[in-house]
């Protein structure tokens, strides 16, 4: 197995966390890497930020928008571009059923943004933690972006191949 060094691009199933104050750069950076891979791909949303999540990737405007999670055990289809947007921002559950789909849809990339809603540092669910911990040896990409590091499941930065910090200026991050 050949070694990576820093400069090297990410691959598809790299798990990469951005963080950083807002206005910062975090979504456009995120955009791109998400831009970057072909589907299937799916964006969760907690916020319903089109401006910040629906800008610049390539089929946006193809890209299948829903607010309720799959049924229990099916994948997302695999030539998609999805948009999760819930209708109950603070449902952890609907969070993990959403997680649980993506974790079962071969090759897809997930970008958790404000991932410490998504996936928090309490309370994230046996689907999330899965994926953090298990998606990579199957192939499955991680984009987490949230402004303080310590509100996210320490899972994320320690099992990233990529973090990326922006200004943080809260003594605690």
């Amino acid at each position: 197995m050949a070694t990576r060094n820093a400069l090297d691009p990410p691959r598809r199933s790299d798990r990469i966390f951005i963080t950083g104050a807002t206005g910062t750069g975090k979504s456009v950076l995120a955009r791109r890497l998400f831009d970057a891979n072909p589907p299937p791909r799916l964006v969760i949303d907690p916020k319903d930020d089109v401006d910040a999540t629906g800008g610049a990737y390539r089929d946006r405007r193809t890209a299948i928008t829903f607010r309720t999670p799959p049924a229990p055990g099916r994948p997302f289809p695999p030539d998609a571009s999805m948009r999760f947007a819930p209708r109950d921002p603070d449902d952890l559950d609907v969070y993990d059923a959403v997680i649980a789909a993506a974790f079962n849809t071969p090759g897809i990339v997930l970008w958790a943004d404000e991932a410490g809603t998504v996936i928090p540092a309490a309370g994230a669910g046996r689907a999330a933690r899965r994926y953090v911990t298990q998606g990579r040896g199957r192939g499955l990409g991680l984009i987490a972006l949230h402004p303080r590091p310590l509100e996210v499941a320490r899972a994320i930065p320690a099992n990233a191949e990529h973090v990326v910090a922006f200004a943080l200026y809260h003594p605690d991050d």
